[in-house]
C-alpha cells in the first residue's frame, strides 16, 4: 500500500521544530553531494563512477548514517549495554533497537540480530516474546544477515501462542501476503490480537474490511471504526490507513488536509509508513503547499527507517533529481533495498538487486 504522512501540531514552537527538521536538508545529504560533487572534479568517468567509488570505500552505509548521534540517545545506549551484559534481557532488547535504528550508536543491524537473539531465547524459557518478534522481523527481512522465513514463522507463531499479540499480527501480514500461508487466516489472526487488546491487530483489520481482501468482505464503515479506534490508541499504522480513507474518499467525504494532519501524527511519532505518505502529499501538493524539498527529507526518513515502498520513492526522487541531487546509481541501490524489502515494482527497477546490509 502507497503510505503519505502526518501529525498534529500542540504547539508553535513545537510546529517550529517540526518545520526546521523537515525543511532543512539533512547533514547526510548535504555531505553526500559535496562528497559527490567534489569527487567529479578529479574522477574520469564522470560522477556515477564517483558514487561507485564512494559507496564502495564507504561501507555502504544509509542516507543518514552521516548524521550527527544525539548525546540524550548515546547515554540511554550506554546504559542498555551495560545492564545488558549483567544479564537484563530488556535491556538487550533495547540494545537490539538501538543497533537497528542508530539510536545513539552507529547502525549495526547484524549485532542488533545478535542482541534480540539473546534476549529472544525462545525455546530456553524465560526470554522476552517481544524480543522474538523484533527477530523474526528481521529474519524475515533478511535484515542483518540471511533471511529465514519459516524461522521468522515459528517465532512469530511462538510469540502469539504466548499471547505476545504482535506476534499474531506479524504471523497475519505473513499470511496477507501470501509468504507460505493462506492469505484467508490473516484476519483471524488480527482479530485474535485486536481482541487481545493490540491495537495494530485492529488497524491491520480495519484495512483489511477497507481494502476488502484476504477473504474479507469490503466494509467501509466498520473499517473506519476499528482503524479511528487504533489511531486513537496510538497505532499510527490505523492513522497511515484512515489518512488515506479520507484522501481518496473512500466511505467518507473526500478531505486531503485531515488526511495530512492523520500522516503527521504518525509521522512525529516516528511512524516510517506515516512519514512516506506525509512526503508523498509535499510532493503532490495534496492537502499541502507542494515542497519537493520538505517531500525529500520526510521519504528519505521514512526509508532510513525501514519502509520499502519509501526507498522506491527515494530511487524515483534521485532518478529525478527531484529534491535531491541527481544520482542514478543510488537510485538503483534504493531500489535494491526496496526489493529486498518486498517492493515488487522496485525489483522491476533494480534488477531484483539485494539489501544494503
Amino acid at each position: 500500500m502507497s503510505a503519505t504522512v502526518a501529525a498534529h501540531r500542540p504547539s508553535t514552537s513545537a510546529a517550529a521544530r517540526d518545520r526546521r527538521r523537515d525543511v532543512a536538508p539533512t547533514l547526510s545529504l548535504v555531505v553526500l553531494a559535496f562528497l559527490l560533487e567534489a569527487c567529479c572534479c578529479c574522477c574520469s568517468d564522470g560522477c556515477r563512477g564517483c558514487s561507485e567509488s564512494w559507496r564502495a570505500t564507504s561501507g555502504n552505509v544509509e542516507l543518514d548514517d552521516l548524521e550527527p548521534l544525539s548525546t540524550t540517545e548515546t547515554r540511554a545506549a550506554e546504559g542498555h549495554a551495560t545492564r545488558c551484559a549483567a544479564g537484563d534481557l530488556a535491556a538487550c532488547e533495547q540494545r537490539g533497537m538501538d543497533l537497528e535504528r542508530r539510536r545513539g550508536v552507529p547502525r549495526d543491524r547484524a549485532a542488533a540480530r545478535r542482541m534480540y537473539e539473546r534476549a529472544c531465547r525462545p525455546d530456553g524459557g524465560a526470554g522476552r516474546m517481544s524480543a522474538c518478534v523484533l527477530l523474526g522481523r528481521m529474519l524475515e527481512r533478511g535484515s542483518g544477515g540471511a533471511p529465514d522465513l519459516e524461522r521468522a514463522r515459528t517465532l512469530f507463531r511462538q510469540a502469539c501462542d504466548a499471547r505476545e499479540w504482535m506476534g499474531c499480527v506479524r504471523l497475519g501480514q505473513l499470511h496477507e501476503r501470501g509468504a507460505g500461508a493462506e492469505p484467508t487466516g490473516a484476519s483471524e489472526l488480527y482479530r485474535q490480537a485486536c481482541d487481545g487488546g493490540e491495537q495494530e491487530g485492529c488497524g491491520y483489520l480495519g484495512l483489511l474490511y477497507a481494502h476488502g481482501r484476504a477473504g474479507v468482505d469490503p466494509d467501509s464503515q466498520r473499517a473506519l471504526r476499528l482503524l479511528r479506534r487504533a489511531c486513537d490508541a496510538r497505532a499510527y499504522e490505523a492513522c497511515r490507513g484512515l489518512g488515506w480513507m479520507y484522501e481518496d474518499g473512500h466511505g467518507v467525504t473526500r478531505d486531503a488536509s485531515r488526511a495530512v494532519a492523520l500522516y503527521r501524527r504518525g509521522c512525529t511519532a516516528g511512524n516510517a509508513p506515516c512519514c512516506h505518505a506525509l512526503g508523498m502529499a509535499y510532493r503532490n501538493g495534496r492537502g499541502v503547499a507542494k515542497d519537493v524539498d520538505r517531500a525529500a527529507s520526510l521519504i528519505r526518513r521514512a526509508c532510513n527507517d525501514g519502509e520499502p515502498a519509501a526507498c522506491h520513492t527515494m530511487a524515483e526522487l534521485f532518478r529525478a533529481g527531484e529534491g535531491v541531487r541527481f544520482d542514478a546509481f543510488m537510485a538503483t541501490q534504493l531500489d535494491a533495498t526496496a526489493c529486498a524489502g518486498g517492493h515488487e515494482e522496485a525489483c522491476s527497477s533494480s534488477g531484483g538487486g539485494g539489501d544494503w546490509d
